[in-house]
């Protein structure tokens, strides 16, 4: 009976150093798996883009002063046919960027008190009793895309008038003019006007005085595109 108690003993003992020994090595596994090999980590950091800009200013007076927009570029008041009236834009990329070209276009509007819409377009009827008589953009250099009076269109009635420059006589937006003015650079856009006489250009559309007491109120839209072919006006 001893014999037998001791046998169970042996057996129990034997059975528990073998799970001993199994713990032992899944131990020494996990204390392997702790060690790492060589390895070192650093980071960059502060990326980041930062876009420029194409800001256009726009000047007319003598101060010098650039400003989002302009008003009375020119004027004509208690006008009458046969006078004369001119204005200068100034315009100014205040941003980072250069500009391939400039665009611009001309809208019109008509007041009167008499005003009354025929079915037509009055104001472009108003803006034809205005001859162009001097139209460039830049004003004082010459290089490719250079637009003067004499490369404008005139619609084939070889007079060219506020009109055609309102209608899209000229394709709407005068396009691709060069060159843009680069960062805090500028250029200029000259303009002179004549109330042409039904006197003596029998060919306008409406007698001079069917515009008497009305208001022909201009504006002028200047664009800068960023790359060729690019269009910011329509």
């Amino acid at each position: 009976m001893p014999d037998e108690q001791s046998s169970r003993t042996r057996v129990t003992r034997r059975r528990l150093l073998a799970g001993l020994g199994a713990v032992g090595v899944a131990g020494a596994a996990s204390g392997a798996g702790s060690f790492a090999l060589f390895g070192d980590q650093r980071s960059s950091s502060g990326n980041g883009v930062r876009a420029g800009t194409i800001d256009l200013e726009l000047e007319n007076q003598p101060d010098r002063t650039y400003t989002q927009g302009v008003t009375g570029t020119f004027k004509l008041a208690n006008g009458k046919p046969g006078d004369t009236f001119d204005g200068d834009v100034n315009l100014q990329n205040t941003g980072s960027v250069d500009a391939d070209h400039a665009q611009i276009r001309f809208g019109a509007k008509i007041s009167g008190p008499d005003r009354v819409d025929s079915g037509d377009d009055p104001a472009l009827e108003m803006a034809q009793q205005f001859g162009v008589t001097f139209f460039s953009y830049p004003k004082s250099t010459v290089p490719s895309g250079h637009v003067t009076t004499s490369s404008l269109n005139d619609g084939s009635d070889g007079l060219l008038t506020l009109a055609d420059l309102v209608d899209g006589t000229n394709d709407a937006v005068l396009d691709d003019l060069k060159p843009a003015p680069r960062p805090n650079g500028s250029r200029a856009l000259s303009l002179a006007f004549e109330w042409l006489d039904d006197q003596t250009h029998p060919n306008l559309d409406y007698p001079n005085n069917t515009f008497q007491g009305d208001t022909l109120t201009v504006t002028i839209t200047f664009a800068l595109a960023q790359k060729p072919g690019q269009q910011v006006l329509q």
